[in-house]
C-alpha cells in the first residue's frame, strides 16, 4: 500500500517595496527571500 501526499496549491505572496518573495514549500513551511540582501 503506499500513500503519497502532494501539495498542488502554492501561494506566493510578492512585496513591492521591500522586494521580498514568500512562497508555501511544505505543509507547514514558509520560505522568504528578501531581494534586498543581493
Amino acid at each position: 500500500v503506499k500513500l503519497q501526499s502532494k501539495i498542488s496549491v502554492h501561494a506566493i505572496s510578492w512585496h513591492q517595496h521591500k522586494h521580498i518573495l514568500a512562497f508555501i514549500s511544505g505543509p507547514n513551511q514558509v520560505s522568504v527571500h528578501d531581494f534586498d540582501d543581493l
